[in-house]
């Protein structure tokens, strides 16, 4: 039984999430926020995506090492984990297809904690080592992102509560 507020409210999103998704279209493998996000969709994106998310993997691998020694690499990880696990198991447990919308409302939901730490306690701000300067390509990176993230993921939670 879940008691507490935060649990419930999730699990009516995650409930509300899997009967909407039962009323969707047959979508297409592709980038855009109603379109199955799979191999298919990630081998056809425009050059410029495929070295945007090389980048951002490249980004992220430094937290695995960093995450030893500073809170902030920590987040950082913790949020990639807690979204791939989301994305590769829980989801698909619950019958969410795996449109491109809901891997950006997953990125938007996962990544914000470690944004807020990163902007609260503000690494980069703190002189230079190559920790502060992946810090702040980090945050980057993860800002830049939300550039797209965010306007899918609300296309995306608009047609679930739509249909």
């Amino acid at each position: 039984m879940i008691t507490s507020p935060l649990g419930r409210r999730v699990c009516c999103l995650c409930m509300g999430l899997m009967a909407f998704s039962a009323f969707a279209a047959d979508p297409v493998s592709g980038h855009q926020p109603l379109q199955i996000w799979d191999d298919e969709a990630r081998n056809n994106l425009p050059a410029w995506v495929q070295v945007w998310l090389t980048i951002l993997k490249l980004a992220i691998l430094p937290s695995v090492f960093f995450a030893w020694k500073y809170v902030e690499a920590r987040w950082v990880l913790a949020s990639i984990v807690a979204g791939v696990t989301f994305s590769n198991l829980i989801a698909p447990q619950l019958g969410l297809l795996p449109l491109a919308g809901l891997t950006s409302l997953t990125h938007v939901i996962f990544w914000t904690p470690a944004i807020v730490v990163l902007i609260k306690n503000r690494p980069f701000m703190q002189g230079f080592s190559l920790y502060n300067a992946w810090a702040a390509f980090m945050l980057a990176c993860m800002l830049f992102s939300f550039v797209f993230d965010i306007p899918d993921a609300w296309t995306y939670l608009g047609y679930q509560l739509q249909t």
